[in-house]
């Protein structure tokens, strides 16, 4: 209501700067409207405004703004001066959020500028997913209760047949709402206090087991990359997958990477940057690595080798270019490679695998000969939490298992035998 008048104010000042219509006029009009606003508001005032004839002052009540069923009192000398206050509060009211809508809408606003675009994408992908005209959103927020959220939560699980990661997704976002609104003084009470996400994980859609790829399937990836250099060695996209086979690294890694980050007398490749897509927008852009960290990559005789051959194949186009994996064309994206690996995975008749698949498969390998969690964490660029809980698989085949048992078994025997 009041913004609505505010820009009818800035039409009118403006008209009479451009002399259209004089400042006599545009004040009239500018009161009459205060005044219909305000009577507006005085009308949807329910208390009783009563003069105090002990001290000669006027008083009423106005609705609690964090709690609908308590009440304030305001005082005023004079009936004039009360009324304006009962109007100034009521248009402050009409200011601040009042629904979980309004809260979420704050919180977006406040945290829009700490998060990249992609966030912000997923955010509104998110927001369209869980809360989008649901009754939940449209309730004030001095309703929200604990019985409210775990309603609303359980109809989210079915209603959308929700795994677990994003039904921790959808509490986490129901939390930074009301802290949000905590934060702003907008409510007192935390009815999120003692809601845990492990509570509604039995309801949650069960995700089927992660299977790592074989051996059997990377040789025969490795295989067909091979064929495909030599059939078509000018295609990049295939040098691209290659690489990711023998690096574990993210494709937005691989399609950012350039030629002056590989260090061959120091045999170490630096990993810095990667490409992600700008969903907003509809384009690509170069940022730092997913955790913002820098790392580095031994230079194996393997990756060499590979690297060799895009040279050649770029003499051959006759480019010079700053990263390594492009074409006569430009750069190519990490959605080019993404597509090639599939595109092998279907020629082959096997699983649709992604790049991702490889960092899974490298670390497992890593691990399984040996490599500490830190430092295997470390070459893939994440925490040790995040490698021992999503990329950390059995890897081991059933003789290996054996010889270690027995290794185990000879060191206990041998202990007795001392």
């Amino acid at each position: 209501m009041m913004e609505k008048a505010e820009e009818a104010n800035k039409v009118l000042t403006a008209n009479a700067k451009n002399g259209l219509i004089s400042e006599e006029v545009v004040l009239m009009e500018m009161e009459r409207r205060f005044m219909a606003i305000r009577k507006e508001m005085l009308s949807q005032h329910k208390y009783k405004i009563t003069h105090e004839t002990e001290n000669g002052r006027w008083r009423t009540y106005v609705p609690c703004d964090d709690n609908k069923y308590k009440r304030k009192i305001l005082v005023a000398h004079t009936k004039e001066e009360l009324l304006k206050k009962i109007t100034a509060y009521y248009e402050e009211m009409l200011k601040k959020p009042k629904t979980m809508q309004d809260a979420y809408e704050l919180w977006l606003k406040v945290h829009a500028s700490e998060v990249s675009e992609n966030s912000l994408y997923k955010y509104q992908t998110d927001y369209k997913r869980f809360f989008k005209d649901t009754d939940f959103f449209k309730m004030e927020l001095v309703e929200v209760d604990k019985a409210a959220v775990n309603a609303f939560i359980r109809d989210r699980i079915d209603t959308l047949n929700l795994c677990k990661s994003a039904c921790k997704r959808l509490i986490q976002y129901i939390r930074n709402v009301i802290d949000t609104a905590r934060e702003a003084d907008l409510v007192k009470k935390n009815p999120m206090e003692f809601v845990r996400a492990k509570t509604f994980y039995k309801f949650c859609r069960q995700n089927p087991r992660h299977e790592v790829i074989s051996d059997e399937e990377v040789a025969a990836i490795l295989k067909q990359l091979e064929e495909d250099h030599i059939e078509n060695p000018l295609y990049i996209p295939s040098y691209a997958v290659e690489f990711g086979i023998y690096t574990f690294t993210r494709v937005g890694e691989i399609a950012a990477l350039r030629w002056d980050d590989v260090n061959f007398e120091r045999n170490v490749i630096h990993i810095w940057q990667a490409e992600y897509d700008d969903r907003l927008s509809g384009t690509n852009r170069i940022g730092s690595t997913k955790n913002g960290k820098d790392r580095y990559f031994p230079l194996t005789p393997e990756i060499k080798e590979l690297l060799g051959k895009v040279r050649e194949a770029q003499k051959k186009m006759g480019i010079i270019t700053e990263y390594i994996f492009s074409n006569e064309k430009g750069r190519v994206h990490k959605n080019v490679i993404s597509s090639c690996i599939k595109a092998k995975c279907r020629q082959l008749g096997i699983r649709n695998y992604g790049i991702h698949a490889f960092r899974g498969k490298g670390n497992s390998e890593l691990k399984s000969d040996g490599v500490s969690t830190m430092a295997s964490a470390s070459l893939l660029g994440h925490s040790p939490e995040v490698n021992n809980m999503y990329y950390t698989f059995d890897v081991t085949d059933f003789e290996r298992k054996r010889e270690a048992v027995e290794r185990v078994h000879r060191r206990i025997h041998n202990l007795a035998v001392v």
